[in-house]
């Protein structure tokens, strides 16, 4: 999984006086009794904070624009989503410098990624709740929002990426042979033209929480667009040795039941073009994390072989 990848972002600590300083933004008498930095993350800086009443979820947002999508997201989707409360978002000098803050309610419960390293597998109602939580939000077709970003289509990312010099240094040349063999083989799907759906773009396990009965909520909407539904659905299905083919099937055939405009009979090969634009994007940046993208070529080549032999 992605856990043991370099964070780029620098972590923002406060102690618990200064976190009852930000907190006091939402409540002027507010006891805090604990401030708890969550070291899993890559960007923002998260902490849970008790009080002498009940738990709350801090975040200091490394990037002030792609915040605003979180602010929208509850907005636009909090009678329709599952997702914790968004309780306030400032302004707020930290270290020196504005950020900034959200403050969440704290909702009683683990990471997808942590319930998955303790039982070593999917239930059926978790993959069942997966599937109808993704197709209600890809039903949501009526809004015109222009804060909300545009995706390109698959075909200008695939272009933008295979021209990314940075990305084509660190690929290698045989590697690079084998995308452009996957780009040829599916360009009937990459050439589709798709309708674009509300999609929150960074659909991965990290980012589902999972309660003690299995109900699940989203977070982290930063990257909420308009674009291809395959992205949700392919960065879901990233790391496949997690998922049987029954697996594939509970979810394919209950978001089916829920959505107003069917998966195709091809959907893992799309949610994998998908997936592996996904992991080019990454592996296309300028910032150097040796152990990130090793991964993220590991990654890229076992999808592009999945995709060759199919």
């Amino acid at each position: 999984m992605e856990n043991h990848w370099e964070r780029f972002a620098e972590i923002n600590r406060v102690n618990t006086g200064e976190a009852a300083d930000i907190m006091k933004k939402m409540d002027n008498d507010i006891r805090i009794t604990d401030c708890k930095l969550i070291t899993k993350g890559l960007r923002n800086t998260n902490y849970v904070i008790n009080t002498s009443a009940e738990k709350f979820f801090l975040r200091i947002c490394v990037d002030e624009k792609l915040s605003k999508n979180e602010e929208i997201a509850f907005r636009i989707l909090r009678e329709k989503i599952m997702m914790p409360k968004l309780i306030l978002a400032f302004s707020h000098i930290v270290k020196n410098e504005k950020k900034r803050i959200m403050i969440y309610e704290y909702i009683e419960s683990t990471t997808l990624d942590e319930y998955l390293e303790k039982n070593g597998k999917f239930s059926e109602n978790i993959l069942k709740n997966i599937a109808f939580l993704l197709s209600e939000l890809h039903n949501i077709r009526d809004l015109n929002l222009k804060e909300i970003n545009l995706l390109p289509n698959l075909n200008k990312c695939f272009k933008m990426l295979v021209e990314n010099s940075v990305f084509v240094e660190r690929i290698g040349i045989d590697l690079m042979n084998k995308v452009n063999l996957a780009i040829e083989k599916y360009k009937e799907e990459i050439n589709k033209k798709t309708d674009n759906f509300l999609i929150h773009c960074d659909f991965k396990s990290s980012n589902l929480l999972v309660t003690q009965d299995e109900k699940i909520y989203v977070t982290d909407w930063e990257y909420l667009g308009y674009g291809n539904r395959y992205f949700d659905i392919g960065l879901f299905f990233r790391y496949k040795n997690l998922f049987t083919q029954k697996d594939m099937k509970i979810f394919f055939d209950e978001y089916n039941k829920n959505a107003k405009i069917q998966l195709d009979e091809n959907w893992i090969e799309i949610g994998t073009l998908c997936n592996v634009i996904s992991l080019m994007e990454m592996l296309g940046r300028k910032e150097e994390a040796i152990k990130k993208n090793t991964s993220i070529k590991k990654l890229i080549e076992k999808e592009i072989n999945f995709l060759i032999k199919k």
